[in-house]
């Protein structure tokens, strides 16, 4: 072999070693990294992955939410498993301002448990909107200008606390449950219609309702709810203003002037024992109610409540209300009848009482006899019977109207 050839196969030699040496060091290091990375594993304990899902969903100090279905929506009176409540929240913005005649109204009152439960059906597309956090709670009303409609804004009719039972079926731990009662005795709810008013300076509701969740300390802005009070928003609906557009009335009992709520909450029977998990869905009415002198420029609202689903009819004791009173208007006791994550976290809340600031009481029964008409007198509205509410407490109604 000449020197040529030799010279020649050492380089190509040489070219392949170098070529197999670049080859190998990339590979090892390629095998570092890889061995560097956790393994994964291909089976998994069940009951490991839904705790780490249920950590993903929650946050430290979350109560947890029962779980959506679109199969239970609270459309009325019924036993349901609180297991399966869904969740239907809408949160936008105020349109425009809307006619007296544009409004959801209707003429007779529904007092019989079929008729609430239609009305409470139907008015799914009217469910109260949680405010977003961030968002000021009381802005001051817009002022109206002469001769013209427009949107006076939301106004505060009544606040809503929490406080926690804890005779429920389902014991808490002492670190969950200091947590559960801070939670509630620092946050309360905000009940705001939607004011509007007319060319003559006359306010109006329509079915827009609001809520606002806020620190009892900080009440100036909104924060963040949990998902319990979202879905407690949600099943507060507008079933519409009391009166009839189509006819005509008189100064005192125009459309408008009374706005007729309805909302629905798990009720634990405490009489009875078993089932732990389930309970009675109870549907009450709230009644916002425009006083016959008031104007745009200064309304006031006066607020009625039923309870003992239905059954009683009580005028809440406003004067004077605060958005950070120490007691709100209305006061719920809450029980748990489910916990996750190891007994840890509280789910399925049940409402085991209500309290009310009632400065009058009166029986639907009543009432509904007194919208009626006999041989003896006509009847009379509900928008009148709200007007001559002081009066009835405590007198018999013919002799009140």
């Amino acid at each position: 072999m000449d020197q040529k050839h030799l010279k020649l196969l050492t380089v190509l030699a040489g070219l392949a070693l170098a070529i197999y040496l670049i080859t190998y060091v990339v590979q090892n290091q390629f095998n570092v990294s890889v061995a560097e990375q956790p393994t994964v594993e291909t089976v998994e304990d069940p009951d490991a992955l839904a705790k780490r899902e249920a950590l993903r969903e929650m946050t430290l100090g979350s109560f947890g939410a029962p779980t959506a279905s679109k199969d239970s929506e609270l459309d009325g009176d019924q036993e349901v498993n609180l297991g399966r409540s869904p969740l239907s929240l809408r949160v936008g913005v105020i349109g425009a301002t809307p006619a007296r005649d544009e409004v959801t109204s209707f003429s007779q009152f529904p007092y019989a448990r079929s008729e609430v439960r239609k009305a409470y059906t139907n008015s799914r597309d009217r469910a109260c909107r949680l405010l977003v956090s961030g968002v000021t709670v009381s802005p001051p009303l817009s002022k109206p200008r002469p001769g013209e409609t427009g949107t006076l804004g939301r106004l505060t009719v009544l606040t809503i606390g929490l406080e926690f039972d804890q005779s429920g079926p389902r014991k808490l731990p002492a670190v969950t449950r200091g947590q559960v009662n801070k939670y509630f005795a620092d946050h309360r709810l905000a009940v705001q219609p939607v004011l509007y008013h007319d060319a003559n300076n006359r306010p109006y509701f329509g079915t827009d309702c609001q809520a606002a969740f806020f620190e009892l300390d900080r009440p100036g802005m909104t924060v963040d709810a949990e998902p319990m009070i979202k879905i407690s928003v949600s099943r507060f609906r507008a079933l519409g203003v009391v009166g009839d557009v189509n006819q005509s009335g008189t100064a005192s009992d125009i459309v408008g002037r009374t706005l007729a709520l309805a909302f629905t909450f798990a009720k634990k029977d405490q009489t009875v024992t078993g089932a732990s998990d389930r309970a009675e869905t109870i549907t009450e009415i709230l009644l916002l109610h425009l006083t016959p002198e008031c104007t745009a420029d200064e309304p006031e609202i006066k607020v009625f409540v039923t309870s003992d689903a239905r059954t009683n009819l009580h005028r809440l004791e406003t004067r004077g209300m605060r958005l950070n009173s120490p007691v709100p208007l209305i006061s719920a006791d809450i029980q748990f009848n489910r916990t996750v994550l190891m007994g840890m976290y509280p789910a399925d809340p049940v409402v085991s009482g209500i309290r009310y600031r009632s400065a009058g009481i009166l029986s639907m029964e009543t009432i509904r006899r007194l919208s009626q008409a006999d041989g003896e007198r006509p009847a009379v509205s509900l928008t009148e019977i709200l007007d001559q509410f002081g009066k009835l407490v405590g007198t018999s109604e013919t002799a009140a109207l």
